[in-house]
């Protein structure tokens, strides 16, 4: 069986989470189909290192008897928060432009990991092979 350890998953979380911006610039630059389908092959493997680290350290790190709180609160905000961005992203398209939507909303995220990824706590958390609880 392969496996993979990594060192500093909150980084890598952090990192491969810019990446689900990367079709949101390709559509507000007009892209090519090509570019933009290889624009969402990079969405698509980002999102499954992201979900796998976030599951996988959730349960490295939270004590067995709070691991299924922790995990009904953090699927409640993601799924939650979608149909608030879902309600915004339409009035803003209309209000600002396409273009200008998908640019403001790439723009906002991308920043935000790159800077969030510089920060003292994802270098404090990391997972040594074959550690348990």
């Amino acid at each position: 069986m392969l496996r993979l350890h990594i060192a500093r998953p909150l980084m890598l979380i952090q990192l491969a989470t810019a990446l689900l911006a990367l079709p949101l610039v390709m559509l507000a630059l007009h892209a090519a189909v090509l570019t933009l389908a290889l624009g969402s092959l990079a969405f698509g493997i980002a999102l499954a290192v992201v979900n796998i680290l976030v599951q996988t350290t959730l349960q490295q790190t939270i004590p067995s008897d709070y691991l299924s709180r922790v995990s009904s609160v953090v699927g409640l905000v993601v799924m939650g928060l979608a149909p608030v961005g879902f309600a915004v992203c339409g009035p803003a398209a209309s209000l600002l432009g396409t273009e200008a939507a998908l640019g403001l909303s790439a723009g906002a995220v991308l920043p935000e990991h790159g800077c969030d990824a510089c920060l003292p706590r994802h270098q404090e958390l990391s997972h040594s092979p074959g550690r348990g609880r």
